[in-house]
């Protein structure tokens, strides 16, 4: 049998396949017939597994005859490739799918012409009171010029024995994928191929069968980019024979890092940049001793690990086809019964920009004690300087306790994300590392704010407004370098936006100098249009804080809606001479509003008759 998995796989399919072809039932017992593929070329092969719905009580199956091929048990039946199907046998349910599989599967080659080759499948059942049910199913399959097929064996490169429980992986047009697993002759097949070009690998990828020989691609290529294809061609068998070369392999033993005793049952797994990984399944036996084997030529990362013990790994690990790398010894170093916990905490107000202080909190609440315990910094929200510990709750000696805690502080003098994050390390009893982490992400608040303020509130479409645009430092350092910029924002508007630098600043709150000290307010001004109902200004300012001037920060506002009302027709907007305004206004059906600073498209289309 090719691949003995099919008939799992099968017990799956059941219901799906008793819903597609009939199947006959007499009183409660119920049999039907799955083949592996339902389209195969001229000379192709079919596996059929046959299966059993019955009562919850445990039955004999007598016989199993087929109308188009008759004894369905008989290794010798000349119109079989092959056959599993030893009977009597007594079955039971299976739980997990309510139905009986009793590994009965057969496998037959179809010759001739194209064409639907229908069969009736015969089974007879006793059951426990003596009593006989004979039950039927179809089993159709269709021979067809449409698809092709594909053979092979893979076989030793060196002695050519043929290599069996190999996996043989096709990848055909479009992704498409197909796997079978070699026989004990070392041989593969596909059936049911749609006709184009395939590439072919053998060997334990995953290793679900492990193997002593190296995965490959067909004649020996290195990755599938470059590995050679086979055609498929509808009505057709092809053929392509694999050779293997026994794997490398690679030895070693993992001891206990701290007593150097053997390490039993842990872990060893392997990968690499072609194999992927990791892959694991590698188990040490009472010495600590491993073998890796199956390995293709390459450098790979072998790693080992246990529950209780800390991850192991060696790196830059040389392999060669058909030769042993030994030696490849890891330590493993036993988790420690101390358990730390970390707790961050903002003292204080964050201002965007400004300083920040963090209260970091370190707990013991295992059952060890720890000493070297040290406080590690990361990303922003808090500098590399951290002070001494202040005893939380235990005495104030150099061991953190189970129960005793510990309070560390630590500050950042320009923090632009609300994030402090440290890294917590100690050491337990017999030099066992311990690590724990703690982060804390919190609001920073702006240090300044931006007020917007039209000098009207109701005007007519097209006319030009002041803006007034304040900024004021609420936080508790001084900012430099504070400017703003505007532009009129309308609903759903898709055109061009006018918009300005905003002049100044002109000081309404403390002293002319250039520095916007706290509790201060500037005061910007700038002039800009307003055509559609709805419009608003849309501020962006910005400034730095004095201690940090490299720390640019962002500021936004956005005024109250301005309430426009549309210019009744040949209505003259009196000329102010500001830049910008507009001197008068006809409607027409297409046109652009005149600008100080350039044409500007509106909502409701003017031309200018100045």
């Amino acid at each position: 049998m090719r691949d003995r998995m099919r008939a799992l796989a099968a017990v799956v399919a059941l219901g799906l396949a008793m819903a597609v072809a009939p199947v006959a039932v007499a009183a409660d017992v119920s049999l039907t017939v799955v083949p592996d593929q339902t389209e195969v070329p001229p000379g192709g092969q079919v596996e059929f597994s046959a299966l059993f719905l019955l009562p919850a009580e445990t039955v004999t199956v007598e016989s199993l005859t087929s109308a188009a091929l008759g004894d369905l048990t008989d290794p010798g039946n000349p119109g079989l490739e092959s056959t599993t199907c030893d009977l009597p046998v007594v079955v039971g349910p299976d739980d997990s799918f309510g139905a009986y599989d009793f590994g009965c599967t057969y496998v037959v080659r179809f010759d001739g012409a194209p064409g639907a080759r229908p069969d009736t499948v015969t089974a007879v059942v006793r059951r426990a009171s003596a009593s006989e049910v004979t039950v039927t199913a179809t089993a159709d399959v269709t021979v067809s010029a449409d698809v092709g097929a594909l053979v092979g064996r893979v076989t030793d490169d060196v002695t050519g024995a043929p290599v069996d429980g190999v996996r043989v992986l096709a990848w055909g047009p479009a992704g498409s994928s197909r796997g079978d697993t070699t026989d004990a002759s070392g041989h593969y097949g596909f059936s049911g191929l749609v006709p184009g070009a395939y590439r072919l690998h053998a060997g334990n990828l995953v290793e679900l069968v492990p193997s002593e020989y190296a995965p490959e691609w067909y004649r020996d290529r290195a990755d599938a980019a470059t590995a050679d294809t086979v055609a498929v061609v509808g009505g057709e068998t092809s053929s392509a024979d694999l050779a293997l070369a026994l794997g490398g392999r690679i030895t070693g033993r993992v001891t206990d890092a701290a007593t150097g005793t053997p390490v039993e049952g842990a872990d060893v797994s392997h990968r690499d940049a072609v194999l992927g990984g990791p892959m694991g399944g590698h188990g040490t036996d009472a010495t600590g001793r491993y073998t890796v084997a199956g390995l293709p030529s390459g450098t790979f990362e072998v790693c080992a690990s246990l529950p209780g013990y800390r991850s192991a790994c060696v790196t830059g690990v040389d392999v060669t086809v058909r030769e042993t790398t030994a030696g490849v010894d890891l330590l493993l170093v036993r988790e420690s019964a101390a358990r730390l916990t970390v707790a961050v905490e903002v003292v204080g107000e964050a201002f965007l920009g400004g300083p920040v202080t963090a209260r970091i909190l370190v707990g013991n609440v295992g059952a060890e004690a720890v000493t070297d315990v040290v406080v590690d910094p990361e990303s922003e929200g808090c500098s590399a300087a951290v002070s001494a510990p202040v005893v939380v709750v235990g005495d104030a000696d150099d061991v953190l306790e189970p129960g005793e805690s510990w309070a560390y502080t630590c500050g950042r003098p320009s923090v632009v994300v609300g994030v402090v994050r440290v890294q917590v390390t100690a050491t337990a009893p017999g030099g066992v590392p311990v690590e724990a982490d703690g982060h804390l992400v919190f609001e920073l608040a702006d240090p300044v704010t931006v007020t917007v303020t039209p000098s009207a509130t109701s005007v007519l479409a097209g006319a030009v407004v002041d803006w007034a645009i304040d900024l004021r430092n609420v936080g508790p350092y001084p900012m430099v370098g504070a400017a703003a910029e505007a532009r009129v924002l309308y609903p759903d508007w898709t055109g061009p936006v006018p918009y300005a630098d905003a002049d100044g600043p002109e000081p309404l709150d403390g002293d002319a100098d250039a520095v916007l000290e706290p509790g201060e307010v500037w005061r910007f001004a700038l002039s800009l249009p307003v055509m559609v109902p709805g419009s608003y200004l849309d501020v962006a300012a910005r400034a730095a804080p004095a201690a940090s001037p490299g720390t640019g920060l962002a500021f936004t506002g956005r005024s109250a809606v301005i309430v426009v009302t549309a210019v009744p027709d040949g209505t003259e907007l009196p000329d102010t001479g500001a830049p910008g305004h507009l001197r008068a206004l006809v409607p027409v059906g297409l046109g652009l509003v005149l600008g100080g600073a350039g044409l500007v498209v509106v909502a409701r289309r003017w031309r200018s008759t100045a």
